[in-house]
C-alpha cells in the first residue's frame, strides 16, 4: 500500500488517488474521513477514539478529505479552504491533552491537491506501551481496532493489552541487556 511508505513525507496525491484505483476498504489499518473533526466535545472524542483505537491495535492511517462509501474510498474532495498548519496544530493538541498514555510517534502530513485544497494524512503507530484511554471531557474510555472499525475494548482485549505492554518491556530491557554483555565480551 502506498501509505505504508517508509518516507512519510512523500506522501503524494497520487499516493491517496491510488487508494481510489485500488478500491482499498477501510478496515484495521485505514479510515476515511470526508470533513475535519469538528470543534465539539463529541467530534473531539470521535477523533482521539479513532487515534487511540490504531495506537491500541496494529497502527495506521486516517485520511481526512477522502470520501467513502460502503467503506471505500470514492473521491478525493479534500478539505476546502484551511490553514493546514492550524488544522495539524489543533489535531496534536487534541491528542496530546486527551489520550493517556500519550502515544509517542504520532504523524500529521498535509497534502496538496490539484483541486486547491488540502487532505491530511495521519500516521498513527502500533503502541509498545498500551493501552491508551481516551481521558478528554470526563471520558474513561479504552477503543481497538478491528476489520470492521473501531469498538470498545472488551476485559480479554484489555488484558491482553496490559500483558503484551509489560511484555515488550522485558523484551526491551533483555536485548538491552544481551547487547551490552556482547559488547563487554568484545563480541
Amino acid at each position: 500500500m502506498a501509505l505504508e511508505k517508509a518516507d512519510f513525507e512523500a506522501i503524494s496525491e497520487a499516493d491517496l488517488q491510488e487508494l481510489i484505483f485500488g478500491e482499498v476498504p477501510e478496515g484495521l489499518r485505514i479510515e476515511y474521513k470526508r470533513e475535519l473533526y469538528g470543534l465539539t466535545g463529541d467530534e473531539k472524542r470521535e477523533a482521539l477514539k479513532d487515534v487511540s483505537a490504531f495506537a491500541n491495535a496494529h497502527g495506521g492511517h486516517l485520511i481526512l478529505g477522502m470520501e467513502a462509501q460502503n467503506g471505500l474510498p470514492i473521491t478525493l474532495r479534500g478539505l476546502g479552504n484551511i490553514d493546514p498548519d492550524a488544522e495539524i496544530n489543533r489535531l496534536e493538541q487534541i491528542i496530546r491533552t486527551g489520550i493517556e498514555p500519550r502515544i509517542p510517534g504520532i504523524r500529521i502530513l498535509p497534502v496538496s491537491l490539484s483541486n486547491g485544497t488540502q487532505s491530511i494524512v495521519v500516521r498513527i503507530p502500533k503502541s509498545w506501551n498500551p493501552p491508551h484511554r481516551v481521558i478528554a471531557q470526563n471520558s474513561n474510555q479504552f477503543w481497538i481496532r478491528n476489520s470492521v472499525g473501531a469498538h470498545e475494548a472488551s476485559v480479554e482485549e484489555l488484558r491482553s493489552l496490559f500483558t503484551f505492554s509489560s511484555s515488550a518491556t522485558e523484551q526491551i530491557r533483555q536485548f538491552r541487556l544481551d547487547r551490552i554483555k556482547l559488547i563487554t565480551e568484545g563480541r
